[in-house]
């Protein structure tokens, strides 16, 4: 009966966690607009979509797992700013899902 116990333990306490930000991740910006000037230094590497909800997490958790996310594949990208286009809270009934959407970006 103790390892169902720790299994249960383990899954709960991994549900609550967020997505780690990597070491690459943590250098890139997000950002939520710029300017056409600010735009003209980057080239776009691609649309990024995040998804998280339905778990046990709090809403907040799951925007901060999102953004994490979004910066580590941004990095793996080779890109130093990911650009938030869209981004919704609370969608479909789900008090704490959250989904973003946005684009890599890297100097020119």
């Amino acid at each position: 009966m103790k390892i169902p116990l720790f299994i249960l333990a383990a899954m709960i306490l991994t549900s609550c966690a967020s997505t780690a930000l990597s070491p690459a991740g943590g250098h890139v910006l997000i950002v939520q607009s710029m300017s056409v000037s600010e735009m003209q230094g980057y080239r776009n590497l691609g649309s990024l979509t995040c998804e998280h909800g339905w778990n046990f997490r709090r809403a907040f958790t799951n925007v901060n797992s999102c953004k994490n996310e979004l910066r580590n594949e941004t990095a793996d990208m080779g890109g130093s700013v990911f650009l938030i286009e869209t981004w919704l809270v609370g969608a479909n009934g789900c008090a704490n899902c959250v989904e973003m959407e946005g684009s890599a970006l890297a100097p020119k």
